[in-house]
């Protein structure tokens, strides 16, 4: 197995329409004890990705977004939560051999571990074979301490919900987007 391969091993895979999940942080501050929950929801062709902040808990004001590029530690379980606004994305990590599909409702969970740094090639495709712009992504295994550095550089809830929203809005104009990312009811 080589060195980027085992840098992102898939360990376990679940498949639910709904998945329950409760992390403890330390104290607020450091890597959450359990698992690291990061949900990446494709719309519109590209990866909208949203991490837990400083209390480990996603679904708080606190939580960080971005786009593209995943942001994951080393050393530490990862829970991946995948799923879709709009159409089916396949969620490709080629140097891992690591292939899922994200589908609208559908919920996919998986669960990695992080071994070493790297920066992995993440590949966006539809089911359909509708075109995916052209764009780098990757999955990048950074060291806890850049990892916590980089989460406190992305925006909060309330900063990402505003360009976010604008984007869902010429998709479904009626979609209370606020509530459908933060995982409540529409």
């Amino acid at each position: 197995m080589t060195a980027r391969r085992r840098a992102l091993r898939p360990t376990a895979l679940l498949c639910a329409a709904a998945v329950a999940f409760i992390a403890t942080a330390c104290g607020g501050s450091g890597m959450p004890e359990g698992p690291v929950v990061v949900e990446l929801t494709g719309i519109d062709h590209e990866w909208y990705v949203r991490y837990p902040g400083v209390d480990g808990v996603l679904g708080t004001d606190d939580d960080r977004y971005g786009t593209r590029d995943v942001l994951l530690p080393t050393g530490a379980p990862v829970t991946l939560r995948l799923d879709s606004l709009d159409y089916t994305y396949f969620f490709r990590v080629p140097e891992v051999g690591l292939l899922e599909a994200a589908m609208p409702g559908a919920g996919l969970t998986l669960a990695l571990t992080t071994t070493a740094e790297a920066d992995l090639a993440l590949d966006m495709d539809t089911m359909c074979g509708l075109p995916v712009p052209e764009v780098e992504r990757y999955v990048r295994v950074l060291s806890q301490t850049e990892f916590l550095r980089r989460m406190s550089e992305l925006p909060t809830t309330d900063e990402a919900m505003s360009t976010a929203a604008a984007a869902v809005d010429m998709l479904e104009p009626d979609t209370d987007f606020a509530q459908r990312l933060s995982g409540g009811a529409p």
